[in-house]
């Protein structure tokens, strides 16, 4: 793929350097990896069959218990300061604009 000069402004007239993404730009994809994972846990439990040793059975639940507990963790992480909690923030720090005037005459009838 060809980069031309006119779609990467820059002095000398190369390719920009764009910083690298910060791990709050790559949490929803990791979490999506997790979950991934936990998902097809049991399909690859089905074909491979149960586990024969000890061994295999501490990887196949060690692996399993990590990948939920990523999946879960990244979740609360993305729900708690992902882009969404950043927006639905600003809107409650919104000050409350008044109620209409009409609704303090219905509550004093009611």
């Amino acid at each position: 793929m060809m980069i031309d000069a006119k779609d990467s402004p820059s002095e000398d007239g190369g390719p920009t350097e764009e910083p690298p993404p910060t791990f709050a730009e790559l949490a929803p994809a990791l979490e999506f990896c997790f979950w991934v994972v936990v998902g097809l846990a049991p399909f690859l439990r089905w074909v491979n069959g149960a586990a024969v040793t000890t061994d295999q059975f501490v990887i196949q639940v060690t692996l399993t218990s990590l990948a939920v507990s990523g999946a879960v963790a990244l979740r609360v992480y993305n729900w708690r300061w992902g882009k969404g909690a950043r927006e639905t923030r600003s809107i409650k720090s919104r000050p409350c604009k008044p109620p209409p005037t009409g609704t303090q005459d219905y509550q004093r009838q009611h």
